[in-house]
């Protein structure tokens, strides 16, 4: 019999997504560095690059700011400079 599914946290995703951004290492290196299957990182951040388009073509409510600075302080935050939105 199989072992059990894992679940991973939403922060988990989320940080593995922006290692796979960054493009410094490939699928397999990140795969084996996360202990996760490099279709999963695809899979990860497929919804995530679908998602960017939409990112610069709205605003955030009541900041001023666009979207886009939000998105990049989520998935960037020491590297997130001011952006003049």
């Amino acid at each position: 019999m199989a072992g059990k599914r894992r679940r991973f946290s939403a922060e988990f995703k989320a940080r593995v997504v922006r290692a796979a951004l960054r493009k410094d290492k490939t699928l397999a290196e990140l795969a084996g560095q996360f202990e996760v299957h490099p279709n999963q990182i695809t899979e990860w951040k497929r919804p995530v690059l679908e998602a960017l388009p939409e990112v610069f073509r709205r605003r955030v409510a009541g900041r001023g700011g666009s979207a886009f600075c939000a998105w990049k302080k989520t998935f960037f935050p020491a590297t997130a400079a001011p952006v003049i939105g």
